[in-house]
């Protein structure tokens, strides 16, 4: 049975966030090869759904992408194929680009195999359970050599980032577009957050210590989303 997660939010004077058009983006950290990973908006939830609390919640069901796109910051990574996958198995892209999946991988991973000549991207996936028909969204984005293997490992641990831009899922951010905060949810799937708008300043909501870190604005995003300390 899959994991489930939440972060209950509070936001005192919310409508402030809504009519400067911010929306709230997260990320998900993963481990993976040594260089050249990016983070990928995995979540977005604009002013619309804001409120003086609000709740995210998901579940770990885990996917995986190949793609051709060009990569570059704020690229929208929108041709790609997204296959169900669960840790320890493979996906398989073979010489003529179709994709298959495997459940002979490494346990606690997910295996990306490129049998072709061709260099490609790659990267993990996941469900976002609070849409409305909740769909894979890519996480992560690593590059993919001819005849080479990824193995990518999720980690528990999300980074919330404020955005006045107009930001999709599935966009590759470098760094910080607003003020954002870091959770880890190891030793605990659900956290309570709050942002002080005044501050513009986020911190926990609770007494529990040693589970977040806050970082400002064009603040790099990969030392914290991809192989993090």
């Amino acid at each position: 049975m899959s994991s489930e997660y939440s972060l209950d939010i509070s936001i005192p004077n919310s409508n402030w966030l809504k009519t400067h058009g911010y929306s709230l983006c997260i990320f998900k950290a993963v481990k993976g090869p040594s260089k050249g990973g990016k983070p990928i908006v995995w979540i977005v939830r604009d002013g619309e759904n804001y409120g003086d609390t609000m709740k995210i919640q998901w579940s770990e069901n885990y996917g995986a992408f190949v793609s051709t796109q060009e990569t570059k910051n704020k690229a929208h990574i929108s041709s790609r194929t997204d296959m169900a996958v669960n840790l320890g198995g493979k996906l398989i892209r073979h010489p003529d680009g179709h994709l298959e999946v495997s459940s002979d991988g490494s346990e606690g991973t997910i295996s990306i195999v490129n049998k072709s000549l061709s260099d490609v991207w790659c990267g993990l996936s996941e469900v976002d359970n609070d849409l409305p028909e909740p769909k894979f969204n890519p996480i992560c984005l690593f590059g993919l050599d001819r005849k080479g293997t990824d193995l990518i490992t999720p980690i528990s641990r999300v980074v919330l980032m404020w955005a006045k831009d107009t930001i999709e899922t599935a966009t590759v951010i470098e760094k910080s577009l607003g003020t954002g905060i870091v959770v880890d949810l190891t030793r605990n799937n659900s956290r309570a957050l709050k942002y002080d708008i005044d501050n513009a300043k986020w911190d926990k909501n609770d007494e529990t210590t040693g589970y977040i870190e806050a970082f400002e604005s064009d603040s790099e995003l990969s030392p914290l989303l991809i192989n993090p300390a």
